[in-house]
């Protein structure tokens, strides 16, 4: 990747990088995520997080206690 490649991405992209990290790898909270990137409501922040898969939702509800 040369330079060049750089000079395409805007801090837009950044930010949305930074809020899918936090969201999807990180499991920080929405409300958390939205306080810090400065976005005022969640529907701003819903494309950013990964749809539940089957594999994800037994692994949460697995992790709940009853």
């Amino acid at each position: 990747m040369g330079d060049d490649d750089y000079r395409r991405v805007s801090t837009h992209d950044l930010r949305r990088c930074w809020a899918n990290h936090l969201l999807v790898e990180e499991n920080v909270s929405p409300r958390i995520v939205m306080a810090l990137g400065g976005w005022s409501s969640y529907d701003a922040i819903e494309p950013y997080l990964a749809a539940p898969t089957e594999a994800n939702i037994i692994t949460s509800m697995s992790e709940v206690e009853l």
